[in-house]
């Protein structure tokens, strides 16, 4: 669980942990494609020290560094260019944020950077490796020594799964406590599962999709990746369109029981 309610906190520290996270490991894990320009994260990261130390909290979540998956559209003004991974849309500058680059922008405000992609979600081709993209090369298990191997399954032991591969192994080496990928088919829990963090593919159209590129607008969901399942909630609350959906009183973190005695899980047969 993310703490964010110590006196002691000061997202400025926070925000210089995770970019030297970032320096030392993403050369090889390749997880992150871009991270927004060094004073602008310490401009934002102050003023949101500053909030705290008068008591204006905007949520749980105030202060918290996210990356978000780079099919995820944001201005130049943010200094992360949106290529979906591709080398076709280098130098693209999209006129406005999604909608969900705003949402998080009002609750959480620290936009860390963009995390790598299996390039146009995985739609590139039939072919295309798991993790792969033009733009940030192949993203690397954080947890699998050898590193990715082409003849490797989509669930296989050194695949770090996709498309939402960033997002997911950037989490899990401690580049940020919590990111945002996408989904169409597989692509927010296949890189979880690969990475053991938690995540939800959202009922459709409860998160907004306004200026994230698509695959499918029958199918596409955007969802939370976490190492808990108070920040999943926590991260829903944030995201999720309450226009949309009934949410429950209290947000979604308050149902979060922290135990596990009442779940049934179920079990399907390969042969029925």
């Amino acid at each position: 669980m993310i703490i964010t309610q110590s006196p002691s906190l000061h997202h400025r520290e926070l925000v210089q942990l995770y970019l030297k996270q970032i320096a030392q490991y993403n050369t090889y894990l390749k997880a992150v494609i871009a991270v927004a320009p060094k004073d602008l994260l310490a401009e934002t990261a102050a003023g949101l020290d500053e909030e705290r130390t008068k008591g204006n909290i905007r949520g749980t979540l105030h202060g918290i560094s996210i990356l978000v998956k780079v099919n995820i559209a944001t201005v130049p003004e943010l200094g992360l260019p949106t290529t979906c991974g591709s080398l076709a849309l280098l130098g693209s500058k999209p006129r406005k944020n999604a909608a969900i680059i705003e949402r998080a922008s009002r609750t959480i405000a620290i936009i860390l950077g963009e995390a790598n992609l299996s390039e146009w979600a995985l739609y590139r081709s039939d072919f295309a490796d798991w993790g792969w993209s033009a733009v940030g090369r192949q993203t690397q298990s954080a947890y699998v020594w050898g590193g990715f191997r082409r003849d490797d399954p989509c669930a296989g032991h050194n695949n770090p799964g996709g498309s939402s591969s960033g997002s997911a192994v950037a989490v899990a080496a401690g580049f940020s406590p919590v990111s945002i990928g996408t989904e169409t088919i597989s692509s927010l829990i296949m890189p979880n599962d690969r990475s053991a963090l938690y995540t939800i593919k959202p009922t459709l159209k409860i998160v907004p999709q306004d200026g994230i590129i698509p695959a499918s607008l029958e199918a596409d969901s955007t969802g939370p990746m976490t190492k808990s399942v108070l920040d999943l909630a926590n991260l829903l609350d944030v995201i999720i369109d309450p226009s949309k959906t009934i949410i429950p009183e209290g947000g979604y973190k308050s149902v979060v029981t922290g135990e596990w005695g009442n779940i049934r899980i179920g079990i399907l047969e390969p042969d029925v």
